[in-house]
């Protein structure tokens, strides 16, 4: 995880719903906001750990179900 923190993200993931997620090249998941929970938009971002292919492979929200967008940046 600490590596991650010095990493600029390279790819966004939104979703309608308003989740929103950042991924990194090494393959790490940070969550900055969940549509559903305020409180936890107030963390600043959670760390999800390495499991951004498993957003490539199913680009479904874990949420609501609705499809994932992806920008590079």
């Amino acid at each position: 995880m600490l590596s991650t923190m010095f990493m600029a993200p390279t790819v966004v993931i939104t979703c309608e719903c308003g989740d929103t997620y950042s991924g990194y090249e090494n393959g790490h998941v940070v969550k900055l906001r969940d549509a559903e929970c305020p409180e936890y938009n107030e963390l600043g971002g959670v760390w999800l750990g390495p499991m951004l292919n498993l957003y490539y492979d199913d680009p479904e929200c874990s949420g609501c179900g609705g499809d994932l967008s992806f920008a590079s940046l």
